[in-house]
């Protein structure tokens, strides 16, 4: 089986960004690549977090119908957020509206 590799910045970007192709290729994907491997780890402690206190949370969800859909933005942000703002915001405003 083939695994596709994730998009790569363009010549384009990368000449906009540093002048030098080869240098801002490999440090971006690099950031990348670390920032992608930090934010998964967030998601398993999480997902080990929440599985380890399931018990200890509500069944029902905590809002009202349509609560949910009136805290969130019309559209997406201009730009892109911090892992660790998304997962706020999910723990903020998802989580209350889950029924277990």
């Amino acid at each position: 089986m083939n695994n596709p590799k994730p998009p790569q910045p363009t010549a384009v970007e990368s000449s906009q960004d540093s002048g030098n192709k080869d240098s801002w290729n490999k440090d971006s994907w690099t950031n990348y690549v670390e920032d992608f491997r930090r934010a998964g780890h967030q998601t398993v402690d999480w997902i080990a977090e929440y599985l380890s206190s399931v018990s200890d949370r509500q069944v029902l969800a905590q809002t009202q119908p349509g609560q949910l859909l009136d805290a969130l933005p019309a559209s997406a942000p201009a730009q892109g957020e911090s892992f660790d703002a998304i997962l706020r915001d999910f723990d903020r405003i998802v989580m209350p509206a889950v029924t277990q």
